[in-house]
């Protein structure tokens, strides 16, 4: 018969045939070894966009569709014009960047125009 071994620490498997670790800490451990700067990267992509996007839910005022910002003010308080989750072209081709439902427009050098966009059932 054929012993198996754990890919992590090498140490005999027991129980199923196709059982490829000894334990669960074993089998996390070798996952994140493969796979941690990947996961370590989108993570904290995913951070930024969290943030970006809690930074434009706080300026807009809940009773307006639109408001208007100083760029500077907006980088003050974090915002990272780098990260975003997709772009829109407008007829004019002018792009409105989007972190998940909120959107901002750059409206002249110095201000940024945010708005929220109705959230839509993804299939």
């Amino acid at each position: 018969m054929n012993q198996q071994h754990c890919l992590n620490c090498g140490n005999e498997v027991k129980g199923r045939r196709d059982k490829k670790y000894c334990d669960d800490q074993c089998r996390n451990h070798h996952y994140n070894t493969r796979h941690g700067n990947e996961v370590l990267y989108m993570r904290n992509i995913h951070n930024l966009l969290r943030r970006n996007r809690r930074i434009l839910s706080e300026i807009i005022p809940k009773d307006q569709e639109t408001h208007d910002i100083d760029l500077d003010s907006l980088l003050l308080q974090g915002f990272s014009l780098k990260y975003h989750t997709h772009v829109q072209l407008q007829a004019d081709e002018s792009p409105i960047y989007f972190c998940y439902e909120y959107g901002y427009q750059l409206i002249s050098s110095h201000y940024i125009r945010i708005f929220k966009q109705e959230i839509q059932q993804v299939a």
